[in-house]
């Protein structure tokens, strides 16, 4: 679904299940369109655990491809194992993404344990990319691919992948690629990320994650999960 072919990451997590016995499978997805694709392929599954960071609406998805609200949790043996955390405002950039990391994405991670990280690593999100509109720095995308490194050594022995997708800017990407490949490498990070919010928007932000939440804490008590200090 989307502009994929093949679905890699989709395609990698069976593979990490069936051939390496992997049981509790992280995949965050920070890619600016929602993984619709890997969301079908694990909708019902409790052994892969389905996070996207995305644009769109909170209630109704007002942008491609359509899906990816915070009521779609999963069903049957899955549901709460998938999480969808639409971003609404365009232009939000590092400020609300830091804020999606730490409220919602990295305590929900650490619950979770997961025993292997997978990232969907597209990078339409960021500053420059005519689709994506997010403003998103290439520093920022380095900070999430550390902070996802600590929980992969944390609870899966350091075992963290990075798929490259959507970016429709081929500098923009080549920087926010080079970014995480500096973080995957360990080293030091140079450019600073831009965590002051534009006015009001940090209060709206925090009221749409606070929302996501309320809704995410139904699903956290069908399979035993403590319900994250939001």
């Amino acid at each position: 679904m989307g502009f994929c072919i093949f679905n890699s990451v989709a395609l990698a997590a069976k593979v990490a299940k069936q051939k390496y016995g992997k049981k509790r499978v992280l995949i965050f997805d920070w890619d600016v369109h929602h993984g619709n694709g890997i969301q079908s392929a694990f909708y019902n599954d409790p052994e892969v655990l389905y996070v996207s960071v995305h644009r769109g609406g909170v209630d109704q998805s007002y942008f491609y491809p359509g899906s990816g609200t915070m009521k779609e949790v999963g069903a049957d043996a899955g549901k709460g194992f998938n999480i969808n955390i639409p971003i609404e405002l365009q232009g939000s950039g590092d400020a609300v993404y830091e804020m999606a990391m730490q409220r919602l994405v990295l305590p929900i991670a650490r619950a979770y344990k997961p025993d292997f990280v997978l990232i969907s690593a597209g990078f339409d999100a960021a500053a420059g990319d005519p689709l994506g509109e997010m403003q998103v720095s290439p520093a920022m995308f380095g900070r999430m691919c550390r902070q996802m490194m600590a929980i992969a050594d944390e609870f899966a022995q350091g075992q963290i992948v990075l798929s490259l997708e959507g970016g429709y800017n081929c500098d923009v990407t080549a920087e926010c690629g080079a970014a995480c490949v500096s973080a995957l490498l360990r080293e030091e990070q140079g450019q600073e990320v831009q965590l002051e919010a534009m006015p009001g928007w940090e209060q709206a932000a925090v009221e749409s994650f606070d929302k996501i939440s309320r809704v995410l804490a139904k699903s956290y008590r069908t399979f035993n999960w403590p319900i994250p200090d939001f």
